[in-house]
């Protein structure tokens, strides 16, 4: 029987929803079991299930809409691509499925990874692919496999050794490592096809993992299946669903559409169009039902010509943009990639440079509002421990949903965990959300917001004057209420400052917000206040999986390059040192140097600007020569917890496991912790390192921290 295609459904009245599982198996479970309208009843939740949970929606009114990125970050991925297929037969007009940029970049796969590919493979004639054309060439990567497999240097690597390597397991290796952001799903494969079988996992072969992913794509496969289930966006009720969002305001987009003076770029009105047809990336359409049935038409249209034409016509030589459009599909592979030619809902974000919470353009809500959508829900972008609510006023809120980097590298239900205990069910009840959940340290989240009504404190900011930088405000994230529920005074509202890969949460109590609200004062750390490492879309690694190093290195440059346009000023490298950590950054790769020494050394070429290479090269290489990179090095080791963050109690323990007499400890503590919030993060650190000498409190430890190696580190079980 054939699924009915639905953009819309007018009068629907309960409503669930979650977004970005990316494979988590016990997220999803875990969600399972916290929602009121899905009917689990495998035991434990089906958290130890082979197969797919037998679900059921409770009601003949309730309706659910995952919001895209089912795949790649944990060993789940079959099961739940399984189980959502299922529940879209079971209610075909009652369950949406939303595609997101990894469900979609699974289309790539029968023509990046056919045969004949591996066959070019070993000639050096596949190049990589045109939105990261800067990453390594797939050889390039094949042969550093090579090198440490059969351990000489690549320059000594034979023909024969190479070819040996070029394999399709490691050209899926390459993909996933470097253009779809899902270093490590080769291995979340494995292990899940072990589970599922009931095996162990070095019992499952490379060929059992690569035919695994190539029968997704096939015909009668599961991926495929998905993917003619899916559709771009779906509208309930008052509520409009997409993976991303419906404004763009990231650098690449704003220069592609030479959208940098306007400062954003509406989606809500674009419908993509074939790229080659000679007639532009997309149309103007101003009536949102019909923006969306016509999206979704043409989403529809693009998956169904990949299922025609899966495999390339003529194989891309080169990284360009034109030489990837010949296979079927590929404006939407294009669409829901890193560098989409046409504003995307899929793949983009509207979030201040630091990536604080922004207010839709006005007339981008008045166009939605005028139209009858009073609530917009998206994904796609992780914005720390649980959902983030911006509300505009009377009449119109949106609500992020994606929390899967919750627990930076808390390795919880399996190594390679980032979401640790946090969930968060939002379902809605005509206009009315209600939130309910768990952070990732267990305390509660409750609360209910809508366009009219609900927790008038969630998603405000403090009132302060407007020229107040990002780096100082703070927003209601959630509210914790107290279990057990005998003192109400200790029900607590999450408070969150978010410094672009940092967020600082802090808790105050109800009538602490409510005064903090009422004043134009600026919220002050107390024993609560600590901070954690998430990620927060393309610039902190989201999507592509960069190592630490370009994560940090790609944040500063955006803040030095504040008009975007490729290249760092004088007066923006003066305006970015307003910034504390732009400071601390610069001063750890170029120590004593004054702003004017730092510029002119990074503008190598002395044409007055810096531009990225330089930057790129330059400071990397001074963070070398400093000895920037070997202080970060060592705080790595020494953050056994992956937190990003030092306590006092550790690091305490680690000077006492070195020979600094404990009764010295705590002065020494106060002299790094230099934002006095009881946690030692890695520019603290780095910074302290770097200025030992002249500080006699701290030079003992400095230097024996130095000469006790990260080897001793890792393997001392003192520490």
């Amino acid at each position: 029987m054939p699924i009915p295609k639905i953009s819309e459904v007018p009068h629907a009245a309960k409503l669930s929803y979650v977004s970005d599982v990316e494979g988590h198996w016990q997220y999803f479970c875990n969600f399972v079991e916290l929602n009121k309208h899905i009917l689990c009843k495998d035991a434990n939740g089906g958290r130890d299930s082979r197969t797919a949970l037998d679900l059921e929606l409770e009601g003949e009114d309730t309706y659910f809409v995952f919001g895209g990125d089912a795949c790649d970050k944990g060993p789940g991925t079959l099961r739940f691509l399984q189980t959502m297929v299922n529940l879209k037969h079971k209610y075909p007009s009652r369950v949406f499925l939303v595609l997101g940029n990894r469900d979609i970049n699974k289309m790539r796969w029968t023509a990046e990874l056919a045969d004949s590919e591996v066959e070019r493979l070993t000639t050096g004639a596949v190049p990589p692919c045109f939105w990261v054309s800067k990453a390594n060439a797939p050889l390039d990567y094949i042969k550093s496999i090579a090198a440490d497999a059969e351990k000489v240097a690549q320059e000594d690597l034979t023909e024969d050794m190479v070819r040996k390597y070029c394999t399709k397991a490691n050209l899926y290796r390459y993909h996933l490592k470097f253009d779809a952001g899902s270093d490590g799903e080769f291995e979340f494969r494995r292990q899940e096809l072990a589970h599922m079988q009931a095996r162990r996992s070095e019992e499952v072969s490379d060929d059992e993992v690569v035919a695994s992913y190539d029968e997704q794509g096939a015909e009668g496969g599961l991926m495929r299946e998905y993917l003619q289930l899916g559709q771009l966006g779906v509208i309930l009720g008052s509520t409009l669903i997409v993976h991303g969002s419906l404004v763009d305001n990231t650098p690449q987009m704003l220069r592609r559409l030479n959208r940098e003076d306007q400062g954003f770029v509406p989606i809500v009105n674009c419908v993509p169009i074939v790229p080659d047809d000679g007639t532009g990336p997309y149309e103007i359409e101003n009536d949102v039902r019909q923006w969306l049935t016509r999206l979704n038409s043409w989403g529809y249209n693009m998956v169904e010509e990949w299922i025609a034409s899966p495999t390339w016509s003529s194989p891309p030589t080169d990284s360009s943009y034109a030489q990837w459009l010949q296979r079927g599909g590929a404006a939407l592979i294009a669409y829901g990639s890193g560098t989409p030619y046409a504003p995307s809902v899929v793949y983009s974000r509207y979030l201040s440079p630091l990536c604080m919470p922004l207010q839709y353009p006005v007339d981008v809500v008045n166009q939605l509002t005028s139209q009858g959508i009073k609530a917009v829900v998206v994904g796609h972008t992780p914005h720390g421990n649980a959902p983030t609510l911006i509300p505009h006023g009377n009449n119109f809120i949106l609500l992020m949903g994606d929390t899967s980097f919750s627990d930076m590298k808390g390795d919880k239900a399996f190594a390679g965990d980032n979401r640790g205990n946090a969930v968060c069910d939002m379902s809605c009840n005509g206009e009315q959300w209600h939130i309910r959940g768990r952070t990732q340290n267990d305390r509660l989240i409750d609360y209910q917001v809508g366009s009219v009504g609900g927790d008038p404190f969630i998603g405000q900011m403090e009132q302060l004057p407007e020229t107040t930088p990002d780096a100082d405000r703070h927003f209601v994230k959630a509210f914790l209420p107290e279990f057990p529920r005998f003192d109400r005074s200790k029900d607590a509202y999450l408070w969150c400052s978010i410094h672009g890969f940092r967020y600082e949460y802090t808790e105050l109590s109800a009538a602490e917000t409510q005064t903090l609200l009422a004043s134009c004062k600026q919220l002050e750390r107390n024993d609560s206040t600590h901070s954690m490492i998430h990620c927060c879309g393309r610039t902190f690694g989201h999507g592509f999986g960069e190592n630490d190093d370009t994560i940090h290195l790609d944040y500063i440059w955006n803040v030095l390059d504040a008009n975007r346009d490729g290249f760092c000023s004088k007066s923006e490298l003066m305006a970015a040192c307003s910034q504390e950590e732009i400071r601390d950054a610069l001063a750890l790769a170029f120590p004593n140097l004054n702003i004017q020494s730092v510029f002119e050394t990074l503008d190598a070429n002395a044409d007055s600007s810096i531009s990225k290479d330089e930057f790129f090269e330059y400071f990397s290489a001074a963070m070398d020569r400093c000895g920037g990179r070997q202080r970060l090095d060592l705080f790595k080791a020494l953050d056994t917890l992956k937190s990003g963050l030092i306590s006092d109690a550790r690091f305490e323990e680690i000077l006492v496991n070195i020979g600094i007499l404990k009764e010295r400890c705590p002065q020494i503590f106060r002299k790094v912790d230099l934002n006095k919030d009881g946690t030692i993060d890695c520019t603290e650190f780095c910074k302290w390192l770097g200025d030992s000498a002249e500080d006699d409190i701290g030079h003992e430890a400095c230097q024996k921290l130095v000469n006790y190696s990260q080897t001793d580190f890792a393997s001392d079980q003192n520490v």
